[in-house]
């Protein structure tokens, strides 16, 4: 919506109206999709776009900060009032501050990486077009730099991007959009403690914008090339579906305790609580919501011997315990003076055991 704001400059009022309601109206959708950062990404990409244009927004622009403010509290309020409603400081405690702040500030859910990791995740989620995606963003990179240079060399190193230059004398406005839709949630999440490939999916189609400008340039008057790029999107549009379709669920369920989870409920333990044996299960999150055993600070607690197991049964009075244990650490479960087990299901990281004092 943003962006058709901007370039309808020659349009009329009402078309500028229009694109910044349906702006604020997806920032609603994104606070719901993604919590804050689907506030804080459009906006600092605004800033950063405008940034980089050398420009100043237009007056209705900081005019619609306040009535747009309204309009995606009132999207986003349709799902964060009734849980504040239902679960009150609880909701405000999980959702904000530890899968927000904590999550960003610290390792407290186990996915560190290093700072690159994002540099090298978004281009492999461009594929099939990444080829595209990598030479349009080296041709955008290097068009930059020759402008810079050329405007430093002319004495005018804050016009090369202004709006008042010809378009064939600086990099499209579409493609300097792109960059600062890409680069505001990479060179976020790379300062966080925490990080996953999921967490710069916002960043996706920035990318496949540099892709699609560059094939279209790519296949421009060759009819060869207009094929080999239909083919491949045709391709890609059977492929991916069939994937989706047919591979997908199997690399998933080994992936996932779902599985193991429903096959205990199905045998009678839908009431048990749900522990880990020298590790923790994230997804276990959703598969046995109000089940997991915890710390005092609300972590899932990590059992690293037999012998807490048996104290954890003991304190809850002899109730059977479902045990997540790492393959290669069952026989510690098995072969335990303290515990009987029965193991219920198994993926190919997880088994799941029913464990009870001897």
């Amino acid at each position: 919506g943003f962006f058709f704001y901007d370039r309808a400059s020659g349009s009329g009022g009402g078309t500028r109206f229009v694109a910044l309601v349906a702006f604020y109206f997806f920032i609603g959708l994104s606070l719901l999709a993604k919590g804050l950062i689907g506030a804080l990404f459009p906006l600092a990409i605004v800033g950063f776009y405008y940034l980089l244009s050398f420009r100043v927004p237009r007056r209705d622009f900081f005019i619609s900060l306040i009535w747009g403010a309204i309009i995606s509290a009132a999207v986003a309020s349709l799902w964060y009032v009734p849980m504040y409603l239902r679960h009150g400081w609880r909701f405000i405690d999980e959702f904000f501050i530890q899968h927000h702040f904590q999550r960003y500030t610290s390792n407290k859910y186990l996915h560190p990486q290093p700072f690159y990791f994002f540099f090298w995740v978004l281009p492999l989620m461009t594929i099939p077009w990444l080829p595209f995606f990598l030479a349009g963003f080296w041709d955008f990179v290097k068009s930059t730099f020759s402008h810079l240079r050329l405007a430093f060399r002319e004495s005018s190193p804050f016009r090369f991007l202004s709006s008042a230059q010809s378009a064939g004398s600086r990099p499209p406005q579409l493609l300097l959009f792109a960059f600062s839709w890409l680069a505001v949630p990479v060179v976020f999440f790379s300062f966080s403690g925490s990080k996953l490939p999921g967490y710069i999916v916002p960043a996706v189609p920035a990318a496949i914008i540099f892709a699609a400008v560059y094939s279209i340039r790519f296949a421009r008057g060759n009819p060869r090339r207009i094929i080999l790029i239909n083919l491949t999107a045709a391709a890609t549009c059977v492929i991916v579906p069939a994937l989706v379709q047919f591979a997908l669920p199997r690399f998933a369920d080994e992936d996932s305790v779902k599985r193991l989870i429903a096959s205990a409920d199905a045998l009678g333990y839908s009431e048990s609580n749900v522990a880990g044996f020298i590790t923790v299960s994230h997804n276990a999150e959703y598969y046995a919501a109000g089940r997991l055993v915890r710390t005092e600070d609300g972590k899932q607690r990590r059992f690293i011997n037999t012998t807490e197991i048996a104290e954890e049964i003991r304190h809850e009075g002899g109730r059977t315990l479902l045990v997540l244990v790492p393959l290669e650490h069952l026989r510690h479960i098995r072969e335990s003076d303290l515990l009987a087990s029965e193991i219920l299901d198994e993926n190919s990281e997880l088994a799941l055991a029913a464990v009870n004092l001897r």
